[in-house]
């Protein structure tokens, strides 16, 4: 009597992060022609299957001797790690001769295991920073990159600076001679 059970064997799990196996991969290993596989969640029904989940799911592959039924499963965890870190670029502020002459600060508060980047970095005095002075010379456009180290996932914020600093035109008129003759009233 045969009763042996087959080798089932969903292989190795993986970890899918923004930059790491972004579009998923393959699980399970090399099959024998005289089984048949299927694997829950939809994954198929060959020995290896081509996953890409949103989330972290365990996926079971149930291999089944053909000659005796006799069944065996396996399971293997992809874990997604894809969350963006958040990212906050500041207020929208406007740069007057008398309202933050000298530029303000932007940004948010930094956060271990990220990594920042303003762009472009003209007018800003730390542009690789989670906060910096933005004290442009004209109106700009400030985007903040934030980068999660851990799963090279990216988040963007802009702020922008309106530089509004025309000075206005000062026309006192024409001079003139004020004589007991000429303009002895003034003039104009």
């Amino acid at each position: 009597v045969d009763q042996a059970a087959p080798t089932a064997d969903a292989g190795s799990g993986f970890t899918k992060t923004c930059v790491t196996n972004a579009s998923g991969g393959t699980i399970g290993a090399s099959g024998s022609s005289g089984n048949s596989y299927s694997w829950n969640n939809g994954a198929g029904s060959s020995a290896t299957a081509s996953v890409n989940p949103s989330s972290t799911t365990t996926y079971t592959l149930t291999v089944t001797d053909n000659s005796n039924g006799c069944t065996a499963t396996d399971d293997v965890t992809v874990t997604v790690n894809t969350t963006p870190p958040s990212a906050a670029a500041g207020n929208d502020f406007t740069k007057t001769c008398t309202s933050n002459a000298n530029g303000t600060q932007v940004g948010q508060s930094s956060v271990a295991g990220q990594t920042f980047s303003w762009s472009p970095s003209s007018g800003l005095n730390s542009p690789s920073s989670a906060t910096t002075l933005a004290n442009p010379s004209a109106t700009t456009t400030y985007t903040l990159t934030v980068t999660q180290n851990n799963n090279g996932c990216t988040n963007t914020d802009d702020v922008v600076v309106t530089v509004d600093q025309a000075t206005p035109a000062a026309d006192a008129g024409s001079d003139f001679t004020k004589t007991c003759v000429t303009n002895p009233t003034g003039g104009t």
